[in-house]
């Protein structure tokens, strides 16, 4: 697998990111990093993206995963606006290394 493939299964994962409970949360802070920090040659801006979502996924992951309780709807709405960011990224990352 290279990094374009890698690129693309982040941005596949982030098309439909599953926000249902503190273990999704979890689960997906590990996917993408583990996806991201394989990429060589990572963008600042992309860094970034990355960085606001996967912090965010893991301080409510954790928050709530400690009290038992789900993301509120304002949580959620949150992340996905995170998320849209992050996939704009990713995409425009994946445009720029398929075009080269």
């Amino acid at each position: 697998m290279n990094d374009l493939d890698r690129l693309r299964l982040l941005g596949g994962l982030l098309n439909e990111p599953q926000f249902f409970n503190a273990g999704d949360l979890l689960m997906l802070s590990f996917q993408f990093e583990s996806l991201l920090t394989s990429i060589d040659d990572v963008p600042d801006v992309l860094w970034r993206a990355f960085s606001t979502f996967w912090a965010a996924l893991e301080v409510l992951g954790v928050r709530h995963q400690e009290v038992g309780t789900a993301p509120s709807s304002s949580e959620l709405s949150d992340l996905r606006g995170m998320a849209e960011k992050f996939r704009s990224e990713v995409a425009a990352e994946i445009g720029r290394r398929a075009g080269s």
